[in-house]
C-alpha cells in the first residue's frame, strides 16, 4: 500500500484488513485520500505548466540567440580529439555552406576547406590538442565555402574545453572588414604616394624658386652688359684711330699744332682708362653670368639627386646633407635677411636613404625660412641647424629651429595630419609626407613649440647604423 494511506489509516485506528465500523471515520478517510490526490494533482499539474513554461522560455531563447548569430554572422563549434569530429551550430553551417542535418566533419575534410595559406595553423593545433598544454588559440583564417568554393575570412578563437580531447570555440565571419582592410590599405598607399609625391613637389617648387632667383641676378648681369656695350668706348678710339690715319702724312705737326690734334695725347690716355674699367667691369659680370649657370647646374643636380628612386640605402655625412638642402634652398638669398647657425656638436656617417633624408631637410627649411618671414615682430631673424648624438651613441638628432610665428598649442596634436596647414596658400602634404617619409627610413619627426610668436623645432631622429 502506499505510505501515505497507510499512514492515515494508522492515525484512524484502523486495521488494513477490516472494514471500519464507524461511518463517520470511514468519511474522515475518504477525504484525507481524496485531499493527498487532490494535492498531488496539483503538483503534477504546476510541473508540467511548469516544464511547458521553460519549454517555450528555452526556444524563445534559442530562437533569440540563433537570430543574434546571425545578425553578428558568427557561429560555435567544437572538435573533440578522441572520435576526429567537428560540431557546427546552425549558424555557423550556412556560413560554411555545410548541411546543417549533418553538421559534423573530421579534421581531414575541414582542413580542405582551409586555404593552403592558413593549413600549418591548423595543423599545430591538431598537434598541441593532445598536450593539453595550451589552453586558448586565437587566430584568422581565409576557409572555403563548401557550396559556393569562395572563401571567406573567419576570426577564430577556442579554448580547451577538456585538456587532450575537446576544444571548442566560436567563428566569426570578417569577410568584409578583410575587404575593407584591403581597400584602407590600397588608399592609404596611394596617399603615402601622394604625399611623397606632394613632399617631391614641394623640392621642386623650391628648387624652382631658387632658380629663379638666381636667372633674375643674370638678367641684371646681362642688362649692364647690354647698356655697357651699347656705349661702347672703343667707338671713340676707333675714331682717335682715324684722325690720326687722316693726317698721318704731318703726324708730328698735326699732334702739336692742330687744336684737335693737340687734344688726342690726353684723350686716348683717359681713353684708355675709362676702358680699363670698362673691361674690368665686362670681366665682372661675365663672372658673375658664369658663377649663377653654374648655381643652376647644382641645384639641378641636387634635385636629380632627390628625384632617384627612393628605397635605396647608404651611408651618408649628415652635415653634406644638410648643407645640400641648404642649396637647395637658396643658402646665399636665405642668408640675405636670416641669421644662419650650424651646431654640428657630433659630425657623423648614418645608413639611410639619402633621397627621402634630403626631401625631409628641404622641406623643414622651407618651413623655417616662411615661418620667420611670416612674424612681422621679428626683425633679427634666426635660423639654427643642429646635429647632435644621444647618450647612448645609437641614435642622431637632426634639428631646424627657428624663431618665427610658432606653432599653436591646439595645432602640436595635428601638425602633421595629411590637409592640415596654417599657410595661407599651403596644402598640407610637405609636413605629412616628412613625417610619413621619416617613419619609412626607420626614423620619427618630432615638433616643439612655445606658442605662437615664439618660434618651433622640428627634429628628425635616426638610428646611427653603419653596418
Amino acid at each position: 500500500m502506499h505510505t501515505l494511506l497507510t499512514r492515515q489509516l494508522a492515525r484512524l485506528g484502523f486495521k488494513e484488513d477490516a472494514v471500519p465500523s464507524e461511518l463517520e471515520a470511514w468519511q474522515k478517510l475518504i477525504e484525507f485520500v481524496s485531499t493527498a490526490y487532490t494535492e498531488a494533482d496539483q503538483e503534477r499539474y504546476m510541473l508540467e505548466r511548469s516544464m511547458e513554461l521553460s519549454s517555450q522560455e528555452l526556444m524563445g531563447l534559442n530562437e533569440k540567440l540563433e537570430n543574434a548569430q546571425h545578425i553578428a554572422r558568427l557561429g560555435y563549434w567544437s572538435y573533440n580529439n578522441e572520435s576526429d569530429k567537428f560540431s557546427f551550430s546552425k549558424e555557423l553551417c550556412l556560413l560554411l555552406g555545410i548541411n546543417p542535418t549533418k553538421p559534423t566533419l573530421n579534421f581531414e575534410e575541414y582542413f580542405n576547406l582551409v586555404h593552403e595559406k592558413n593549413q600549418a595553423y591548423f595543423q599545430k593545433w591538431k598537434e598541441e590538442i593532445p598536450l593539453g598544454e595550451k589552453l586558448e588559440y586565437e587566430g584568422e583564417a581565409s576557409i572555403k565555402n563548401a557550396e559556393t568554393n569562395e572563401y571567406g575570412w573567419y576570426y577564430i578563437k577556442a579554448h580547451m574545453e577538456h585538456p587532450g580531447k575537446m576544444l571548442s570555440g566560436i567563428a566569426i565571419d570578417i569577410t568584409k572588414r578583410k575587404a575593407i582592410e584591403k581597400e584602407v590599405a590600397s588608399l592609404n598607399q596611394q596617399l603615402v604616394e601622394s604625399a611623397r609625391m606632394a613632399g617631391m613637389a614641394d623640392v621642386a617648387i623650391s628648387v624652382l624658386h631658387n632658380v629663379g632667383n638666381i636667372l633674375n641676378s643674370a638678367n641684371v648681369s646681362l642688362g649692364l652688359l647690354q647698356e655697357k656695350i651699347e656705349r661702347n668706348h672703343t667707338q671713340k678710339l676707333f675714331k682717335v684711330i682715324d684722325m690720326i690715319g687722316d693726317n698721318i702724312s704731318s703726324l708730328a705737326t698735326y699732334l702739336t699744332e692742330d687744336p684737335k690734334g693737340k687734344l688726342i695725347p690726353e684723350y686716348l690716355t683717359t681713353l684708355e682708362k675709362v676702358i680699363k674699367e670698362e673691361h674690368h667691369s665686362f670681366a665682372n659680370e661675365i663672372e658673375n653670368l658664369v658663377k649663377h649657370i653654374q648655381h643652376i647646374k647644382d641645384i639641378v643636380a641636387m634635385q636629380q639627386t632627390v628625384s632617384k628612386v627612393s628605397g635605396m640605402t647608404e651611408k651618408v655625412f649628415v652635415p653634406e646633407i644638410f648643407d645640400t638642402a641648404l642649396q637647395i634652398n637658396g643658402e646665399t638669398s636665405l642668408t640675405n635677411d636670416i641669421k644662419l647657425t650650424r651646431e654640428y656638436e657630433e659630425s657623423c656617417f648614418i645608413s639611410v636613404d639619402k633621397s627621402k633624408l634630403l626631401q625631409i631637410l628641404v622641406n623643414l627649411i622651407q618651413n623655417a625660412k616662411d615661418a620667420v618671414h611670416m612674424n612681422p615682430a621679428n626683425v633679427n631673424k634666426k635660423i639654427n641647424l643642429s646635429i647632435k648624438k644621444d647618450a647612448t651613441g645609437k641614435d642622431v638628432y637632426i634639428s631646424v629651429e627657428d624663431n618665427g610665428v610658432g606653432i599653436d598649442p591646439n595645432h602640436l596634436t595635428k601638425i602633421f595630419s595629411f590637409g592640415f596647414t596654417t599657410k595661407k596658400n599651403g596644402h598640407g602634404f610637405g609636413l605629412h609626407a616628412s613625417a610619413l617619409a621619416a617613419k619609412e627610413i626607420g626614423g620619427s619627426l618630432k615638433v616643439e613649440s612655445r606658442g605662437i610668436g615664439k618660434g618651433a623645432v622640428f627634429t628628425v631622429a635616426l638610428p646611427i647604423n653603419n653596418n
